[in-house]
């Protein structure tokens, strides 16, 4: 190869790196600059009926014992943290019909095969549409058994799994793989 040629390919060597390097940051920006919107854009575009109901519906605060909602999620066996994860919107009709989105619900789950059939510990987040923390709840027990507790949204532990369901969300999920 002569010297003229090698010069050109690491010429064509490092532009390609740096375009390749640029592309990845550009990624990057745009999951970290995610917002709430964007969460619930994807949701609402792509879910399906998920209502929530009693008695989650009442822990959460809502007045109805059913809620009319769209969602979407992540197994968990796809997710890294081996839990369910999540989003639904929930909505009331207007007179005309048209669906008018009140809120968003986050849930986080994990399922665990027990000697005694399934065990439940859950989370769900209440937010405004600008992702303010509303109301949570904890679910936990065998299926059939669980019990939920009501959380205030400022507890330490609702703020724990708000924390990192916002990190989820917001940062490191492929919004490719919140399916109905």
């Amino acid at each position: 190869m002569t010297p003229r040629l090698a010069l050109a390919a690491v010429f064509i060597i490092s532009l390609i790196g740096g375009v390749a390097a640029k592309e990845g940051k550009k990624s990057q920006k745009n999951t970290s600059a995610r917002t709430w919107k964007d969460i619930f854009d994807h949701s609402w575009k792509t879910g399906t009926d998920w209502p929530i109901k009693a008695p989650s519906a009442k822990n959460l605060g809502y007045s109805s014992d059913v809620m009319k909602a769209r969602g979407v999620s992540i197994d968990q066996k796809s997710s890294a943290d081996n839990r369910e994860h999540s989003i639904v919107i929930v909505y009331d009709l207007d007179n005309t019909g048209t669906a008018k989105p009140v809120d968003m619900v986050l849930g986080t789950m994990r399922v665990t095969e027990v000697k005694d059939g399934k065990l439940i510990d859950g989370y769900r987040l209440r937010l405004d549409l600008d992702g303010k923390p509303i109301k949570a709840m904890h679910s936990s027990g065998l299926v059939g058994h669980v019990v939920q507790e009501v959380l205030s949204a400022n507890s330490k532990e609702a703020q724990q799994v708000y924390k990192a369901e916002k990190e989820l969300y917001l940062n490191n999920i492929d919004l490719k793989k919140l399916t109905p």
